[in-house]
């Protein structure tokens, strides 16, 4: 049983059922199902997931994804001052963009002990109490 936050993009994956990585994405969260894993998901995820059928007038997928996100299967992590802390020196240290620093932080700000992405840049960053981050294409879990 481990705290797992999935990256936006893994997300994305799985709600628009993408052509290469649907699948993975569809196994990934059925294993931490299996597993008891708390999947966890920051508030810019869901902010970056709305905004597709938002320019898309879809408010039914709006919808949907909302009623996903407060139906406690999964947790979502606010980005607050601790993680602006973390955030800032995420920044200092090491070549990444915003996005992917306010993920790493409130990863760190949920305890979680994997981060999920798709994003390969991010597997090299170190920094007491992160997460280990685990690409989607050779993640064990």
């Amino acid at each position: 049983m481990s705290r797992i936050l999935v990256d936006t993009n893994i997300l994305i994956y799985l709600f628009e059922d993408d052509s290469v990585f649907g699948s993975r994405s569809r196994q990934l969260f059925e294993n931490m199902n299996l597993r008891n894993d708390t999947v966890v998901v920051s508030s810019m995820s869901v902010g970056e997931l709305l905004v597709k059928p938002k320019k898309d007038a879809n408010s039914a997928v709006v919808a949907h994804y909302l009623e996903f996100f407060q139906s406690g299967l999964v947790e979502v992590v606010d980005f607050n001052v601790s993680c602006s802390e973390t955030f800032s020196d995420l920044r200092a240290q090491f070549a990444i963009k915003s996005p992917d620093a306010i993920q790493l932080s409130c990863a760190k700000e949920a305890r979680c002990d994997f981060m999920v992405t798709n994003d390969l840049r991010l597997s090299g960053i170190f920094l007491p109490g992160l997460p280990i981050v685990l690409s989607l294409g050779t993640s064990p879990i």
